[in-house]
């Protein structure tokens, strides 16, 4: 992965389970991880590797989910001569308050 986040990054992330119960539309995304045409969304992360948000693969919004990433296996994908890479430019923001997440159906 290009640009990997720093320790005091990732443990700026909620833990998994801490949003839980909260709307998802008010659920916050604390990290963004993007590729290609590919958006990662992270609003929670386990403190060792697992993440959880919302995943937009290759633009495609049809089949876009909420579920569980491994940070490691991140960090090793690559898309041709490119790999994926760290949002060192996001700001922590609601999911209401995301086009590609609304665009896409994962806010409700």
């Amino acid at each position: 992965m290009f640009n990997k986040p720093s320790l005091k990054q990732l443990s700026s992330i909620p833990k998994i389970g801490k949003q839980d119960g909260e709307h998802t539309s008010e659920t916050i995304i604390h990290a963004h991880i993007f590729g290609g045409s590919t958006d990662i969304y992270i609003s929670e992360y386990d403190g060792a590797d697992l993440l959880f948000g919302f995943t937009i693969l290759n633009g495609d919004i049809d089949n876009a989910e909420w579920g569980y990433s491994s940070f490691q296996e991140l960090c090793n994908v690559k898309l041709g001569y490119f790999e994926l890479e760290w949002d060192i430019h996001w700001t922590p923001t609601k999911v209401k308050d995301i086009p590609n997440i609304v665009e896409a159906g994962g806010c409700w």
